[in-house]
């Protein structure tokens, strides 16, 4: 059973990867670039002050915390389970598409790049920071076109993003609901509307 897991993941890797135009690779490259993103990060933070005020800052720690513990987590559970990223699987030289010729660590499953953006959005959504639906929308396919773009890459397997996803999505989870439930509980129903 599990050897069949790995024969569909290899097959839905090679799928995906195999799919590539220069345009996307420019796109994807980008998506993957974690420095891109800082202005979106800088956007968001501004709009949990301008929100929640002086409790802002609470809520700005536990999520870089939220983002050290998906970050460190996925590298604990790749030096644990030491799964080959297809950049660096023998099998695969020569012929997968490696956007930018960039292998990557030489660990993959879990994509800390796909916990990362899953504990993000994660803790967002439950604490709440925005009330609008289309901005959870425009967050959950950022959050998506991340993961994709690690497979699309060349750096990582779909279980290696399926992992993180849930990785990211627990942390998420409970660094929420431990900030809500130990501090914020009686202020989080009430921040300014946006």
């Amino acid at each position: 059973m599990i050897q069949q897991i790995i024969e569909f993941d290899h097959y839905l890797f090679r799928l995906i990867n195999a799919i590539h135009s220069p345009f996307w690779d420019e796109i994807m490259f980008i998506f993957s670039n974690r420095f891109f993103w800082i202005p979106l990060y800088i956007i968001i933070t501004t709009i949990i002050i301008k929100r929640y005020g002086i409790r802002a800052w609470l809520i700005v720690l536990v999520l870089l915390i939220t983002i050290v513990l998906t970050d460190q987590l996925s590298v604990l559970i790749k030096d644990s389970v030491m799964r080959l990223r297809p950049s660096h699987n023998p099998i695969y030289d020569g012929i997968i598409h490696l956007n930018k010729g960039i292998k990557g660590g030489t660990y993959g499953f879990v994509s800390s790049h796909a916990a990362n953006v899953a504990g993000f959005v994660t803790f967002l959504y439950i604490i709440p920071v925005f009330n609008r639906k289309v901005y959870w929308f425009l967050l959950l396919f950022w959050a998506l076109l991340v993961s994709y773009s690690r497979i699309y890459n060349g750096v990582h397997y779909p279980l290696d993003v399926v992992g993180g996803n849930f990785l990211g999505i627990f942390v998420g989870i409970s660094t929420s609901y431990t900030l809500k439930t130990l501090y914020l509980k009686k202020y989080l129903y009430k921040p300014k509307s946006l």
